[in-house]
Parts: C-alpha cells; structure tokens; sequence
C-alpha cells in the first residue's frame, strides 16, 4: 500500500482521549479528497490488512453503507453513517492504514457534507470523533494484548509439559536405580555364596590330593 503523504501546514493537536499507550492526534492530512482535517493514531505491531477488517466491524454500529475498501485511493469509505453525537445529517466516513516504523498508523477523515469534523469549528463533535478512533485504538490494543497472552500461555502449557516429562524421566531413572540395586544385592549374594562354595570345592581339592598322594605312595611299596 503507498504511504499516505501526511501535511505539515497544520501543527498536530493532541486529544482528550489518549494515554500512554494511545494517543490521537489532529490535523491536516492529504487523502482522496485533498488536504483535509482528520485524526491519526499509531498502532505498533499493527498489520494493515488485519486493521481494515476490524476497522470494517468497528463501523458497524453506525447504520449507513457498509465501509468500503477502495484499491485505487488506498481508502476505506463508509457512506451515509448515522452518528448522531457528530451530526444530525449522515456522514462520509473515509480511513486509511498507512504502514509506519514497527507497524501502521490508522487515519480517519469525517465529511459533514460540506466541511471536515475538526476541533476548531465542531468542539463536542470532534471530541466523539477522536473518541471513535480512540476506541478502535483501544480493541486493537485488547486483541494484540489477548494474542500475547495466548501466545504466552502456550509458552507455559510447554513448559509445563517438559516439567512433567522431566518428572517422569526422574520417576523412571529412581526405578531403573531401585532395579539395578536388587540385582546388585542378588550379584553380591552370588558372590557371596561363591566364596563358600569355593572354600568348600578348596577343602576337597585338599582332601583329593591328599588321597592321591596315599595311592602313589602304595604305588611305590609294591615291587
């Protein structure tokens, strides 16, 4: 998507609704109709086409035509939307997802029919729209805080499971050690018992050749 050329002839106004992490600014900025007054918002970690879509549903609850995305002006255009704290008449809604350093900056522009929503000449009325795209702020900044904490409870689920097979393991290795213990006491009962038999066989062997040496010498005697 081409980069919305933003206008420098206007100095940017900071809104009433913003905090740390969002914060809608005002001022003059190029778009399809020329140079007009809307209001912006970065949205870090933002995807452009993701943007659009939920910009799309944010829409839905102000009746008129269903927002458009537009290829040949890079726009989103809501026709006729009946937002009554803006204006008693319908309004051309027109918003743009331009990507910035580390994610997208979204720009609104509100056509009254005549004379674009600023602070300046509408008061109260730019107060709500810079409240509607705060609070489209505010959803993406909830659905990418909810992704982080899928993502991290993933991470968890993960590592529980590799404690469990780590406690596993070590059930299996104290059991292999328990096993190889028995059948150490059996081999040193074995060796045990064949030192006796040894001792026993050894006092035989004694005993043979004491027999044998008895017969040879009865061998001898006879000539």
């Amino acid at each position: 998507m081409k980069r919305v050329l933003l206008s420098v002839l206007a100095i940017l106004i900071v809104v009433v609704y913003s905090n740390a992490q969002i914060l809608v600014q005002e001022g003059t900025i190029s778009m399809s109709q020329g140079l007009q007054n809307g209001f912006s918002v970065n949205l870090p970690g933002g995807e452009v086409e993701e943007l659009g879509k939920m910009w799309v549903k944010h829409l839905k609850e102000y009746k008129g035509k269903k927002a458009k995305y537009n290829k040949k002006t890079n726009e989103y255009f809501a026709n006729n939307l009946k937002i009554e704290e803006i204006s008693k008449n319908t309004v051309d809604v027109y918003a743009v997802f331009a990507p910035v350093n580390e994610g997208v900056r979204a720009i609104v522009w509100y056509d009254m029919g005549g004379a674009y929503l600023n602070s300046e000449a509408h008061g109260n009325s730019a107060i709500v729209g810079q409240k509607i795209v705060y609070d489209f702020a505010a959803k993406v900044k909830r659905k990418q805080a909810k992704l982080v904490i899928e993502g991290e409870e993933e991470k968890l689920k993960g590592l529980e499971k590799d404690m469990e097979k780590l406690g596993k393991d070590e059930a299996d290795i104290k059991k292999s050690i328990e096993e190889l213990k028995a059948k150490l006491d059996k081999l040193q009962e074995r060796v045990k018992n064949n030192k006796t038999a040894q001792s026993s066989k050894q006092e035989e062997v004694s005993q043979q050749k004491a027999v044998l040496k008895k017969a040879k010498i009865t061998l001898e005697k006879i000539k």
